[in-house]
């Protein structure tokens, strides 16, 4: 083949050839490839030497150049990318392929140049996108991995400043310009540079610091500054902090006010490329995302911890049942109210705790029709087979999709209010009644007064004959038993005047009992249990003979069997604290005078009205209904106060308390 055709072959080839003189480096002869690559003619190639292709700077040196050289000329063969430049300064990467060769008769390098820059351009992009995965994916587990913002945000930076090689990384809060202040509540820092985290304290915002703020919340991009430069650094940072560049950005989480994530370079005036910025942006909308899942958790957390001492600490019951009507949850006053530990009542049907179960389902059909109730009267059965009276208010609870997931119960024990509130409208009862009966009661006194005095005359007058005087003796017999009936009533209403003086209640009760044993059925058992340390009291000795004789014939016509009537007396205190129990008396010293006994006992609508004058359980003409009525005026006559405790077949005691 002709050297003409060789040189065409040797032009048209798509990869650049050299020729080389292997001691020098010089180039003999380049195809037009190689012309067009590095900018050059002809004619110019060979006035060069690889020199003038070489970037200049370590590893691609001219010494360097002539190593490989060196080595190809004594027969190694050399395959290595290299990083040139054209005759623009233009800087290239090529892969270069030096073998020996003998050119002209002489001792040649034949160097064949392939342009890689492409090839190159795509593996770096690779490389710094592999980089950029795993740097995000490190700040990815720290995030996920935490369980605090406080844990998180220290662990972050601490790796941050690791990435970028930086000097100082930080979070402050809050970014507002106008705050009055801000805190760098975390940072990691070089040991020779340290920050604001280090004084904690409240730094005041300046004009710098908010300017800052201002442009990088209206961006999601990071912000650079450097010294000497278009956007240079604050002087308080350059001087206070030694900070020669920054790099920052906005973390704008769901909860709370924006933060501001930034780092500093303190050691040289860093210039931040493209890919660190990329990286740190991304960072940066990371830290927001595991910000704003932590902050919620946090405020979170401290919404239930409230609630949950609300729930435990609540004098209400609370109670959380669901729709089939297990309770899972209940709160120590529900226990309490219910009868019973959490670990016992937690998985129970709430309906087993209802008086009557058909007032449960009047409950799940008002609830379900409003999606709330209030003071729905619900009667407790408590564990231990008591009753409490309470009032509920209840709400729905709902699951996203508005499913019904149950209800929530606020429970409040209404028993002793509502025991208040009955004894309170007796004893108003009681009142008026006594007022009504004092009136009749004297202008019947006076009637009967004007019917004794003459039925007196008529009988003192002559002629009256027999006939007619037995006539009068009765009319004066029966306006005298009235007179007494009269004076009865008159002492349920506290309008007869008693006579005080210190007295042994002990002392009376025994007085009482001889009189009793003679007129009582001995299958009646009188038995005392009498305290000997009494206080004194000031009452009406004949008043409170009539009281306790009056207790003793109701407990006798209770026990037609006979039975126990059992007199009890000693000092007591009525406190705040038992005071509920008794609304009439003022707290303080009582003695306390006990009747019972062992008969047939009353129903509760009986006993509330046991007080009330000519109220009787008894046949017609077999008692006036004024006994009862007549101890109770006595009783609140001397300040004191009585309560009546009966259950059928059981028995009846009276708490007498005089003060």
């Amino acid at each position: 083949m002709s050297e003409a055709n060789y040189r065409t072959i040797f032009n048209l080839t798509n990869d650049c050839i050299f020729v080389l003189d292997a001691e020098t480096g010089a180039v003999l002869d380049a195809n037009t490839k190689a012309c067009e690559l590095f900018g050059y003619r002809q004619e110019e190639l060979c006035t060069l030497s690889v020199k003038d292709f070489n970037f200049g700077e370590a590893p691609y040196t001219q010494e360097e150049a002539e190593y490989f050289i060196g080595l190809a000329a004594k027969g190694e063969p050399q395959l290595f990318e290299w990083q040139s430049r054209d005759k623009q300064g233009r800087q290239f990467w090529v892969e270069v392929n030096l073998k020996e060769a003998h050119i002209w008769d002489r001792k040649s390098v034949l160097a064949i140049v392939r342009d890689i820059t492409d090839r190159k351009i795509t593996e770096q992009e690779r490389v710094s996108q592999v980089r950029f995965l795993e740097n995000v994916d490190k700040v990815d587990r720290l995030i996920r991995a935490a369980i605090s913002h406080e844990e998180m945000t220290r662990n972050v930076l601490e790796t941050v400043r690791s990435i970028f090689g930086c000097d100082r990384a930080w979070l402050l809060y809050p970014a507002d310009p106008e705050s009055p202040s801000f805190r760098v509540p975390m940072e990691s820092t070089h040991p020779d540079y340290p920050g604001a985290f280090a004084s904690n304290m409240d730094i005041p915002m300046d004009t710098h610091s908010a300017n800052y703020y201002k442009q990088a919340l209206g961006t999601d991009s990071p912000l650079t500054y450097r010294v000497g430069s278009e956007n240079p650094v604050d002087p308080v940072s350059e001087k206070y902090f030694k900070v020669l560049s920054i790099m920052l950005m906005a973390i704008q989480p769901k909860v709370g006010k924006p933060w501001m994530l930034g780092m500093h370079q303190c050691s040289y005036a860093r210039i931040w490329t493209d890919d660190e910025k990329r990286l740190f942006q991304e960072i940066g909308h990371r830290i927001t995302h595991g910000l704003s899942s932590l902050l919620f958790l946090r405020d979170l957390r401290e919404s239930e911890k409230r609630y949950r001492n609300l729930f435990q600490e609540s004098a209400d019951g609370i109670l959380a049942v669901q729709p089939n009507g297990e309770i899972f949850d209940v709160n120590p006053a529900c226990c309490t109210l219910l009868g019973g530990n959490r670990e016992d009542i937690v998985g129970v049907n709430v309906k087993e705790f209802y008086w009557d179960p058909s007032s449960h389902d009047a409950f799940i059909a008002e609830i379900l029709a409003k999606g709330f109730i209030r003071n729905f009267t619900w009667t407790v059965k408590k564990r231990d087979g008591s009753q409490r009276m309470c009032l509920v208010t209840s709400s729905v609870w709902k699951d996203e999709q508005d499913e019904i997931q149950g209800y929530i119960s606020i429970v409040r024990d209404r028993t002793e209010s509502k025991l208040l509130e009955e004894q309170l409208y007796q004893s108003q009862k009681m009142e008026a009644v006594g007022t009504l009966a004092g009136g009749i009661a004297h202008d019947i006194n006076n009637l009967l007064q004007i019917v004794l005095g003459h039925a007196d005359l008529l009988i003192l007058r002559e002629g009256t004959d027999e006939k007619s005087r037995q006539a009068l003796e009765a009319i004066r017999s029966a306006a005298r038993n009235g007179a007494e009936l009269v004076k009865r009533i008159l002492t349920f209403s506290r309008k007869t005047e008693a006579i005080m003086k210190p007295v042994n209640l002990s002392d009376e009760v025994r007085r009482v009992r001889d009189f009793l044993r003679r007129t009582i059925p001995r299958m009646i058992s009188i038995e005392m249990a009498l305290d000997e340390q009494v206080h004194v009291i000031h009452a009406d000795p004949s008043q409170l003979e009539q009281v306790l004789l009056n207790l003793a014939v109701n407990a006798k016509d209770a026990m037609p069997e006979g039975g126990r009537l059992v007199f009890e007396t000693r000092n007591t205190v009525i406190t705040q604290a038992n005071y509920h129990s008794h609304p009439e008396a003022a707290p303080g010293e009582y003695v306390l005078l006990t009747v019972s006994d062992t008969g047939q006992g009353m129903e509760r609508q009986i006993t509330d009205r046991i007080f009330e004058p000519f109220f009787t359980t008894k046949q017609p003409g077999e008692g006036t209904g004024l006994g009862l009525s007549t101890v109770f005026g006595i009783v609140k006559s001397h300040g004191g106060h009585i309560l009546c405790n009966s259950e059928p077949n059981v028995g009846t005691t009276f708490y007498i308390y005089f003060p």
